[in-house]
């Protein structure tokens, strides 16, 4: 887009103008190129953020659940899990609201926890 800006290699009927803007040039032909790349930055930008704050709350809640099972089994003090706030971002809109993306959250269910020893599982596996 940035060479035929430059050279000014356009359809016919149409400016420099028209291009950029996406205004209608020659039979009603408008071109929507720039305007489509921009959109798609944007959304690029907002499924970056969204999928960011979605792994730091992920990597959080395993953290916690590693101390968790770290305390237990050393009869230690795990050490700190510390956890972002996106608070003050999300007073901001900043953040894509979680309805944006709603086929992400039903598309991904846990697995409920077994609580078999490796032992049992191996012994109890169908050859």
């Amino acid at each position: 887009m940035i060479k035929s800006f430059k050279s000014g290699n356009f359809s016919f009927g149409a400016d420099i103008i028209s291009m950029y803007f996406g205004l209608p040039f020659g039979d009603g032909h408008v071109n929507q190129e720039f305007g489509d790349c921009i959109e798609g930055m944007a959304s690029h930008n907002d499924e970056i953020i969204f999928f960011s704050v979605l792994l730091c709350k992920d990597l959080h809640q395993h953290g916690l659940y590693t101390a968790t099972r770290f305390e237990k089994k050393l009869k230690s003090t795990a050490p700190n899990i510390n956890e972002v706030s996106f608070d003050e971002a999300r007073r901001e809109g900043l953040i894509p609201e979680n309805e944006e993306y709603p086929t992400w959250f039903s598309s991904f269910q846990e697995k409920p926890k077994k609580n078999e020893n490796f032992w049992r599982r191996l012994c109890n596996k169908n050859p």
